[in-house]
């Protein structure tokens, strides 16, 4: 499987290539809200799948690196709001057949945890199978977290999926392959305004995902 991952990197490298280089010119996507939309006993659970998969596309950014045409890095990183956690947890509530009372007590713990960090789901391909190694010191790639350009923060927990935990992940999260290596990253909870930016770097290769959000309902604008 090792020796499969940098040919992997190298054939998505054309295709990649050309679908960066059109999402470059595309519009930039709409502001998410960062709070929990609705009362967490509101929403109706027979929704909570096409509503969850609906969102978590909105949650997600993609990119890759290359150099000469070739794949160095590619990621795919789902930021956890709150908005977000909220029909994850009613999701899996109905997945795991919980009662209302327990499926009440899962999103209210889910956004809780969600309101305390800015944590995100990172999934990483690199084409040399060492260099995927995302941690808080010593490892080939780190990561970053910068609000509107601004301070830049290093993660506080990095914790890396087990194969059982990733297969597990796989219905909350399709997109992730028994290619990918994926993490759980947190960062300190900031005052979040216009932007998020995640920077995942090293050596090998570097690049940034962008979340635009609007801004905080406790915090009035001009």
């Amino acid at each position: 499987m090792n020796r499969d991952r940098p040919t992997y990197a190298r054939l998505l490298a054309l295709p990649l290539f050309f679908y960066a280089a059109l999402s470059a010119c595309s519009h930039t996507p709409p502001p998410l809200s960062w709070e929990v939309p609705a009362d967490l006993t509101a929403r109706p659970s027979a929704s909570s799948q096409s509503s969850y998969l609906s969102a978590l596309e909105a949650w997600t950014r993609e990119g890759a690196r290359f150099e000469d045409f070739e794949g160095r890095l590619f990621v795919k990183a789902t930021c956890l709001s709150p908005a977000l956690e909220q029909l994850r947890a009613e999701f899996e509530a109905d997945r795991l057949m919980l009662s209302p009372q327990e499926r009440l007590e899962r999103v209210q713990i889910s956004v809780k945890r969600a309101e305390r960090h800015a944590r995100f789901l990172v999934a990483i391909v690199t084409q040399e199978e060492v260099h995927n190694d995302l941690r808080l010191r010593g490892g080939a790639l780190s990561a970053t977290l910068s609000s509107d350009g601004g301070e830049i923060t290093e993660a506080t927990s990095i914790t890396e999926l087990t194969l059982k935990e990733r297969l597990s992940a796989q219905f909350a999260f399709p997109y992730l392959s028994s290619l990918h290596h994926a993490y759980w990253v947190s960062f300190p909870k900031s005052e979040r305004a216009g932007q998020l930016t995640l920077r995942i770097s090293g050596l090998p290769a570097s690049l940034s995902l962008t979340w635009h959000l609007t801004p905080p309902q406790n915090i009035s604008t001009p």
